[in-house]
């Protein structure tokens, strides 16, 4: 896990392997399909007005280019605001 806390209306998200990636091996297919997949490892205190929908361990879809590229010991991170998410599964309680 990351030591890095979100701000205000962000979200900090381990990146899954995409789809199409196999073992580390990058398996071809249309560019404009791939979306993002993430865990969410941390969430900052909402802005005023603002109800969250996610919480920590929900695994999320985003989109190809949201949010900020982060790279800590050797894992990928994006750090996103709440509204970049477009999809949630939540994890079991």
């Amino acid at each position: 896990m990351i030591d890095l806390k979100a701000t205000q209306g962000r979200l900090v998200v381990r990146l899954l392997p995409k789809e199409n990636e196999v073992g580390g091996i990058y398996l071809a297919t249309e560019v404009n399909n791939e979306v993002n997949r993430g865990v969410i490892e941390d969430i900052g205190p909402a802005k005023k007005d603002e109800i969250f929908e996610s919480k920590v361990g929900d695994t999320i879809i985003f989109g190809n280019y949201q949010g900020l590229a982060y790279t800590y010991e050797g894992e990928e991170y994006r750090i996103l605001n709440q509204s970049d998410v477009v999809a949630i599964k939540t994890v079991e309680e």
